[in-house]
């Protein structure tokens, strides 16, 4: 299963219960084939050009993860639906609960800390050979 993120931006002049309705329906078609990660809703926001006589759009993003034929699904959906200005799904590299589990889990190497090296540099000082560490820490 591949991570995506997915664009719609809806028509302004939509009622709340037809964006809820629509937001529903892609909802559970993203469900039905694979599972939702999260929404983002940017709400109304001016577009950059005029899409079908309108200046304005709703913007929601959808990230999620599932089979390859979830796009096409999606795209489907977007070809059929009028109150949906533009979509695009791109596909992500990671997912969601991925990036978040490496942000809180701390990384382990087994390269020797700046702690060590600044005792082996001080140690080296107290025996004189100083010289000596510094040309192998550089």
């Amino acid at each position: 299963m591949r991570a995506y993120e997915a664009v719609f931006i809806f028509d302004p002049e939509l009622s709340e219960d037809s964006l809820n309705q629509l937001k529903d329906r892609i909802v559970s078609t993203i469900n039905s084939n694979g599972s939702l990660e999260g929404i983002n809703i940017w709400g109304r926001r001016k577009l950059a050009y005029p899409i079908h006589k309108r200046i304005e759009g709703i913007y929601y993003i959808f990230e999620f993860v599932g089979e390859a034929a979830l796009p096409r699904e999606l795209k489907r959906l977007t070809t059929i639906t009028e109150s949906i200005i533009r979509s695009m799904v791109v596909s992500r590299e990671k997912s969601l609960k991925t990036e978040v589990s490496e942000v809180l889990e701390p990384e382990i190497t087994n390269e020797p800390s700046e702690e060590k090296n600044i005792e082996e540099i001080s140690s080296a000082e107290s025996n004189g050979t100083a010289n000596e560490v510094e040309l192998e820490s550089s």
